[in-house]
Formats: structure tokens, C-alpha cells, sequence
């Protein structure tokens, strides 16, 4: 009798199950003008099972993707960058990648009323 040896059949065998029913997305990270961009792919994923929230400097992505019977879930928390605009962040999703855009705020130099003396004013510009 001939039989097929799989000798990795045992290791999913003993997987956790929390471990199966999870999955990472993968992200990229890219800048589009002042704008930090992410991409998630999410194939599979409906609109409706994606959840983006900002807390502080948290950007928190929750979801689950339904698999024949089963229900797969993921999450990935991000910390925001410093200067970005967390109540301007905007996310669209389409054809299975969920688009992230975070906003910063504008580093740009401006000038600074300096008090020489007793009433005396001189304008210094300020360094980015």
C-alpha cells in the first residue's frame, strides 16, 4: 500500500485557533504632498466589516473577512505621526484596498514679534 508522508499536516494540527481565525493585512506607507498615505489590502473584506478610529495619537483599523463558514478578524494599530491632523483623516475603500490619509498639520516658518527693551518691537522669522 502506497500512502503520501505531509509531514507538516501535524503542525497545523496544533495551531492555536486564535492564531487561524486572525490574519495581518498587509500596509504600505507612502507621502502624497504633506499627506501620510496607508493601504490595506482587504480582499474579501465588505465595506460594512472595516472599522477605522482615532483615538489621541492612536489610528486603529479593525475588520473581519468571511471565509466559506468562518469569520477571520484583524486589527493593526498605528501611532500617528507628530504633526498629524488626527481630526482630518480621511479613508476610502475600493476594489479591496482600504485608503488611509492622514493629514499634517503645515511645518511652515512664520514670524515672531520680539520685545526689545521697553516697547521697542523687532521681527525675527522663526526656524522650521
Amino acid at each position: 500500500m502506497l500512502f503520501r508522508y505531509m509531514p507538516f499536516d501535524d503542525l497545523f494540527d496544533t495551531l492555536p485557533v486564535s492564531w487561524e481565525r486572525r490574519f495581518q493585512p498587509s500596509v504600505d506607507a507612502f507621502r502624497k504632498d504633506k499627506d501620510l498615505v496607508l493601504t490595506l489590502e482587504l480582499p474579501g473584506v465588505e465595506p460594512g466589516d472595516i472599522e477605522v478610529n482615532v483615538t489621541g495619537d492612536r489610528l486603529e483599523i479593525r475588520g473581519k473577512r468571511k471565509r466559506h463558514s468562518e469569520e477571520v478578524q484583524f486589527e493593526r494599530t498605528f501611532t500617528l505621526p507628530e504633526r498629524a491632523k488626527p481630526e482630518d483623516v480621511k479613508a476610502s475603500y475600493a476594489h479591496g484596498v482600504l485608503e488611509i490619509t492622514i493629514p499634517s498639520a503645515s511645518a511652515e516658518a512664520r514670524k515672531v514679534p520680539i520685545q526689545v527693551g521697553e516697547g521697542q518691537k523687532k521681527e525675527i522669522k522663526a526656524a522650521a
